[in-house]
């Protein structure tokens, strides 16, 4: 049996209504949005793995609530930093308020503390990042399998 075409017309590409292609972009940016969210559990577990579940200021064990995963540079600024490891610290929660009430005395700190990671991070700069699906989806199945 021969298949009949599709008496409907489809719209090109470039000719969709601005409905469509919005409904297109929300799409995206949630799955992204999703992506980033699960991405960060994974990166989580790793720096409490990687860090021992210990404050890396105080040395306090730490456990649930009080263990939280601190970006070095800020991923509001730093995007392409979110998911980078060197980026990341465990601190206690008093820790961290403090690291956010004083960013003077917290980088002096980390550059004592870890000056491999804080050149490192110097060099990377200010690039701007736009995280792709794809590029979420490799990054999520290659921090799985760090996890291992």
């Amino acid at each position: 049996m021969k298949r009949r075409k599709s008496t409907l017309k489809r719209k090109p590409l470039g000719k969709r209504s601005g409905k469509e292609s919005k409904n297109k972009k929300a799409i995206s940016r949630l799955t992204v949005s999703k992506l980033k969210k699960a991405l960060d559990g994974i990166m989580r577990e790793i720096i409490r793995i990687r860090d021992n579940n210990t404050c890396q200021w105080c040395g306090k064990s730490i456990f649930g609530r009080d263990s939280q995963p601190s970006h070095v540079k800020p991923k509001s600024i730093y995007g392409f930093l979110r998911f980078d490891e060197q980026n990341i610290k465990l601190l206690c929660l008093h820790c961290h308020r403090k690291w956010h009430l004083d960013p003077l005395l917290a980088k002096d700190w980390f550059k004592l503390r870890f000056p491999d990671r804080y050149e490192y991070l110097e060099k990377r700069g200010t690039q701007q990042k736009q995280w792709k699906t794809w590029e979420l989806l490799e990054l999520i199945d290659k921090k799985k399998r760090q996890l291992k």
